[in-house]
Order: C-alpha cells, then sequence, then structure tokens
C-alpha cells in the first residue's frame, strides 16, 4: 500500500473517532433520537426518502430547509469541478465467513461477490465517483479513494480481496461516512451520497453493532445506506425499515440485481431538493 494511502487512512479513522466515539461508544458529539419504522420497498425519489426518514425524529431528510450539511466554514478542500456528481462509497466485507460456499452454489461467497461488484462498478456513471473501503486478511482500510476513472483500480482491489477476520461495520460505516463528508465539501454540498454496504454477516462484536452510526448519519446528513445482505435474512442489524435500504441477496442474481437496484431507487440531493419554493 502507498504511504500516502496509509495517512489517508490514518486520517479518516482518527476522525471517525473523533466524531463518532470508540469502540465503547463514548463519543465527543453524541445526539440522541427516538425512530420508528416504515416500508421503503419501491422508493426512488428524494421526496418520497425524505418523507420515509421523517420517522427518524430529527432526521436530517425531514429539515426540508436545513443545509448545514456539510459545514463548509473556511474548508482547504479544492472545489469539485462537477457540484453535482452522484458519489457512491463501497464498504465491502472480506471476513473470514466469505471464504465459505453459501448462496452461492459451487463457488465461494467472496467469488461470486467480486463477480457482482465488478458489475456494479462498471454500471455506474463515468462522470460519478466511486470509493471502496475493505475489511479482509489484509487489513481494514481504503483501498481506493472517491474518484472517476478509477473503475479498474476499483476492481483490482475487489479481485485482491483476502478472506479473513471478522466484521466491523460500525467502524467501516463510520470512516466511509467521513469519506462521503469530505466529497461534500468539495462539492458544496450538491450531489448525490451513497453508502453500499455488502456483507455476509453480523457485526463481529456488540461494540461494531452499527445502529448508532446509522443514527448519527440520518440526523447529521443526507447520506443514504444501501445494504445488501449476501446469504443472510433480513433480521440483520443494517436492516433498519424506513431509514435504510436493505437487499436480501440469496445467490449470484439476487446481489447482482440488489447492487444494480443502488443505482434506481439513489435520490439526489440538489439545490432544487431543498427549495422552499
Amino acid at each position: 500500500m502507498k504511504a500516502s494511502s496509509v495517512i489517508g487512512y490514518a486520517i479518516l479513522a482518527a476522525a471517525a473517532i473523533y466524531y463518532f466515539g470508540d469502540d465503547s461508544g463514548n463519543s465527543s458529539n453524541t445526539s440522541n433520537q427516538t425512530n420508528s419504522s416504515g416500508n421503503t420497498s419501491g422508493i426512488g425519489s428524494s421526496e418520497r426518502y425524505a418523507e420515509q426518514r421523517s420517522s427518524t425524529g430529527s432526521a436530517y431528510g425531514l429539515r426540508a430547509t436545513d443545509n448545514s450539511w456539510p459545514t463548509l466554514g473556511e474548508s482547504t478542500e479544492a472545489i469539485a469541478a462537477n457540484l453535482t456528481s452522484k458519489n457512491y462509497y463501497v464498504v465491502f466485507d472480506g471476513s473470514g465467513s466469505m471464504a465459505k460456499q453459501g448462496c452461492s452454489g459451487s463457488r465461494s461467497k467472496l467469488s461470486v461477490a467480486r463477480d457482482s461488484l465488478a458489475s456494479f462498478a462498471k454500471s455506474i456513471p463515468s462522470d460519478a465517483n466511486i470509493g471502496l473501503f475493505i475489511f479482509d486478511g489484509n487489513g481494514r482500510n481504503e483501498r481506493i479513494p472517491l474518484g472517476t476513472g478509477n473503475r479498474d483500480s476499483f476492481i483490482d482491489a475487489i479481485n485482491s480481496t483476502r478472506a479473513d477476520g471478522g466484521t466491523p461495520l460500525k467502524s467501516a460505516i463510520n470512516i466511509g461516512y467521513l469519506a462521503l463528508e469530505a466529497q461534500a465539501k468539495r462539492q458544496l454540498g450538491y450531489g448525490e451520497y451513497n453508502l453500499v454496504v455488502v456483507t455476509d454477516g453480523k457485526a463481529s462484536s456488540e461494540k461494531e453493532t452499527p445502529h448508532s452510526a446509522v443514527e448519527r448519519v440520518l440526523e447529521k446528513s443526507p447520506v443514504v445506506i444501501h445494504t445488501v445482505g449476501f446469504c443472510i435474512d433480513s433480521r440483520h442489524s443494517l436492516n433498519q425499515p424506513g431509514k435504510t435500504y436493505y437487499k436480501q441477496a440469496n445467490d449470484a442474481n439476487s446481489l447482482t440485481k440488489g447492487l444494480s437496484e443502488v443505482l434506481a431507487e439513489s435520490p439526489s440531493f440538489d439545490a432544487d431538493t431543498f427549495s422552499t419554493n
């Protein structure tokens, strides 16, 4: 791994601890909110998504005139050439269980997931940004920063995944969110922001259960969380109706289909979305 990538990941990890707290649940910036459930099936527009997120009490999507995310201030980030770019940050589970067969025919779950994610990367519009965070036998880090023109590198990184280790979902979601937030600053808050999680299991420990991370993302931002649960049932901790999109994938075809639907159901948040006229 290049030194710049290591430094970049270290900065993101440190920021994640500052914003979201350490594994003990302590945070320097914690808020509480009460949530209720709804049905997200078939939602495709930003208006409908905002309506669903309104069930989360103080969720960002309910505050239609709230342009507080991201906090721009005196940002040193270079302004993006395309302020309305779509952004897809993928969190890929390369834990030890992905080496097993299950819902994947005679192939390992990792092998099937590689093919599906390669197809997903190729289907994303060329002017959209895509990034990648993987936790596997090679460590837990950002393999591909958000950007365009990186599809081949994305696929190479996916193909280099080595199944091993646990499932640190909370940490991965926190870091993915911070990467999207940084990009949002470059786009002055315009555009579309999607966090896509592909996983085959539950968090590796109680400390890594992602509920609190999801709540913070919903409260602070318009980032949309998509989860494709591969070879697991609908009782996954990231299946939170009314708050996240969740697709259950029980075979290779449904995994590919679940990822393709991310592109169809992602709402966009631009100047018109927050217009009061």
